[in-house]
């Protein structure tokens, strides 16, 4: 009975990540750079090999390429291709993203909707009709699963990846395209099935549990 419920409770936990994870997807359907995570799932075996429930793997990010979408706006910058914009927060660290829906501030400096300054070549106030987006090093890492995910679409680097940029590595790079914003790579219509799946999932596991939970009731009534 105890090995049932084991097998249940690590069920429950799986499906719990893995519905996390879609309620991510759905939350950031609309956001411009979203990356999708994957949970995979891996049979926990015993010493005798025999099954004893299913553990979450790693959260794996999907870095296919989003849709570009036309804006027209000259400061939505799309990378087609692989890369990063960098961005500095208030604290000054150094942070990647592919949502390139950037503004210029009044000092003149592009940012994003949060004030975040983006990493250019170009010392002092941005001029905008001598800024091209040649003057926007993209950035990566040669590990792309040791980004470490901040949430909004945003990474920062791990240690398990080593740095790369467009200046010295140009041909690892995409193209920035002006203009265009790219689409979140989660579709809600897959996440809303996913959702369901996964819900049914813990649903049954639930059920699995208690009707254990039941049984160990009625043989310990018996006992007595």
């Amino acid at each position: 009975m105890n090995h049932i419920l084991g097998i249940g409770r690590s069920g429950l936990n799986a499906n719990q990540k893995k519905m996390d994870a879609v309620s991510d997807h759905i939350a950031n359907v609309s956001t411009e750079g979203y990356k999708k995570k994957e949970v995979q799932f891996r049979e926990l075996l015993s010493n005798e090999e025999q099954s004893v429930g299913v553990k979450s793997g790693v959260l794996k990010a999907d870095y296919t390429q989003g849709a570009l979408r036309a804006t027209g706006y000259q400061w939505d910058m799309a990378i087609e291709g692989q890369g990063f914009f960098a961005l500095t927060d208030e604290n000054g660290n150094v942070f990647f993203t592919r949502n390139g829906a950037f503004q210029l501030s009044n000092d003149g400096i592009l940012t994003d909707h949060e004030g975040n300054p983006l990493i250019t070549n170009v010392q002092g106030i941005i001029q905008g009709e001598d800024f091209s987006v040649e003057d926007i090093p993209l950035f990566s890492v040669d590990n792309l699963q040791s980004l470490i995910h901040l949430g909004k679409g945003r990474y920062f680097p791990g240690e398990d990846g080593n740095l790369i940029n467009s200046i010295e590595n140009p041909d690892a790079f995409g193209k920035i395209q002006a203009g265009f914003l790219e689409e979140s790579n989660a579709d809600l219509t897959t996440a809303f099935t996913e959702m369901i799946t996964t819900q049914r999932a813990y649903t049954l596991n639930s059920r699995t549990i208690q009707s254990t939970d039941d049984l160990m009731r009625l043989v310990n009534e018996m006992k007595r």
